[in-house]
């Protein structure tokens, strides 16, 4: 029976002039214009979400209310 490699992965991404470049062979520019693209995009789907749902808003909003009110985990 053949030993078993251990899993290994290689992450891609995008860039926006359509280039795929991997991860870790990102400049610095490009890795901080890719952050700045993730957080966009994260914030348009969470604000998008929330405002569909404002119940759930009001739910995590409390939450983290009562977790500033509790103090820090000890």
């Amino acid at each position: 029976m053949a030993k078993k490699q251990p899993l290994s992965y290689v992450l891609y991404i995008q860039l926006d002039t359509g280039e795929t470049v991997e991860l870790s062979q990102l400049t610095r520019e490009q890795r901080e214009q890719w952050q700045a693209n993730v957080r966009r995009r994260l914030s348009m789907t969470m604000s998008g979400y929330y405002t569909q749902h404002p119940e759930e808003y009001k739910r995590i909003g409390g939450e983290i209310l009562d977790n500033q009110k509790a103090g820090p985990a000890v």
